[in-house]
């Protein structure tokens, strides 16, 4: 019986002395842990306000002007002088300032890839140098994309809840050849400018 004792006293100690090193292992433990656990919180916070943000302001761009303007398409019966595409019709286009601020804005003129390949003519798209345009009848203008493939027609700046019409006026030029059904596919957006 005291065989028995001895052993249990000495598992006690030993026990006793594990206890103790576990207590100040998991102080250490512990510390650590809560560090790792404060810079995971810190990272995703930091991601989420991040791309919640990116969002957020590019919302808020997409919002800051808004435009009314169709579609349209540019075909052989569109190949006149500069002086009959003046006289033309055109398209009318509204731009509106959404916000309190001065804003500075492009209109782009865009590919309509989609109608494109609806109408399965890419074979048959206007060379751009052929495309001419005039703004409100005034001066008459030749497409030239810049090298970034955007075309700008015109850049300006919009007084806050501001609204602005052009009259846009599209044809092709008569010096283009007439061996093919020529067809442009074509819309407007206006985009902020950042100057």
């Amino acid at each position: 019986m005291s065989k028995f004792l001895k052993k249990r006293k000495i598992n006690k100690k030993t026990m006793s002395f594990s206890i103790n090193k576990i207590k100040e292992n998991e102080k250490k433990y512990m510390t650590i842990l809560v560090i790792i656990f404060m810079i995971i919180f810190c990272l995703i916070s930091y991601f989420t306000f991040r791309v919640n943000n990116k969002k957020l302001s590019n919302i808020s761009e997409v919002n800051f002007l808004t435009l009314t303007a169709n579609n349209f398409l540019l075909t052989n019966n569109d190949i006149k002088s500069d002086s009959l595409g003046l006289k033309s019709s055109g398209n009318t286009i509204t731009i509106t300032n959404n916000t309190n601020e001065l804003l500075n804005y492009k209109l782009k003129l865009v590919r309509d890839v989609q109608n494109i390949n609806k109408d399965n003519c890419s074979d048959r798209e206007v060379p751009l140098e052929y495309i001419r345009y005039s703004i409100d009848g005034v001066n008459v203008s030749t497409i030239v994309p810049k090298k970034n493939g955007e075309i700008v027609i015109i850049t300006g700046c919009l007084k806050g809840h501001k609204t602005k019409k052009l009259n846009i006026k599209l044809w092709l030029a008569e010096d283009i050849t007439r061996d093919k059904n020529y067809h442009f596919h074509g819309y407007f957006t206006v985009e902020k400018l950042v100057i």
